[in-house]
């Protein structure tokens, strides 16, 4: 592995090494500093990496952990049933809103609110019909659109 010293990167530069695979920060210490996939901590300076190895890049907020996410996606299984077996409801119900002779006279709001009803609906019955939540976004869409109709927009 090369090490990485742009001593002429402005403070604050972030470059992303294709060299080392990794993102690298330069602190107003005038030194990178990086997380390499391998979980160890880099910090420079020493020999500078050719321009060819590096792409100039924004920086980002530390990604969620593979754990958070199949965290989040394991509880969402539990309370909504298997994604894949939701899927086909919510299509379903959607496709048939989407052939009525009136979908096409709605309003992206009146389709959006629509759509997010059916994306409820197929969760309760893919998984806990006594989540209340599910119930209480179907009135609050709903709501929405007769705030709407009411000359109330929100």
């Amino acid at each position: 592995m090369n090490k990485v010293d742009w001593s002429k990167a402005p403070e604050g530069d972030v470059r992303y090494s294709v060299k080392i695979n990794s993102w690298l920060e330069k602190k107003t210490d005038g030194v990178w500093y990086t997380k390499l996939s391998t979980g160890e901590h880099y910090k420079g300076p020493s020999q500078p990496l050719a321009r060819e190895h590096w792409r100039d890049a924004t920086p980002r907020p530390e990604p969620a952990t593979p754990t958070d996410i199949d965290m989040t996606i394991t509880q969402r299984g539990e309370r909504y049933g298997k994604f894949k077996d939701g899927s086909v409801i919510m299509q379903d119900l959607k496709n048939i809103m989407r052939e009525t002779p009136n979908w096409e006279g709605l309003t992206p709001s009146q389709r959006e609110a629509l759509e997010m009803i059916q994306h409820k609906i197929g969760r309760i019955l893919n998984g806990d019909p006594m989540y209340v939540d599910s119930w209480t976004d179907i009135s609050g869409y709903s709501k929405l659109i007769a705030n709407e109709l009411n000359g109330a927009v929100r």
